[in-house]
């Protein structure tokens, strides 16, 4: 409930970054790590967002319910 209480630059990243659609997941994975952020916008060529994956996306493909 806090979180909804802060504005947008408080919780978001100045510096957007972004992956391609055809980003494998393990590079997706390198790139949160590397800049420090829980959740990538998918992109198009044309610059168009076409979903986000999270850290738990990022679970979910590398460790599969048994």
């Amino acid at each position: 409930v806090a979180t909804l209480h802060r504005r947008v630059h408080q919780i978001m990243s100045r510096g957007l970054v972004t992956v391609p659609s055809a980003t494998p997941v393990q590079e997706a994975a390198r790139l949160m790590l590397a800049k420090r952020v829980s959740c990538l916008p998918v992109v198009e060529e044309d610059g168009s967002v076409v979903g986000i994956v999270t850290w738990r996306d990022q679970l979910r493909a590398l460790c599969p319910p048994a």
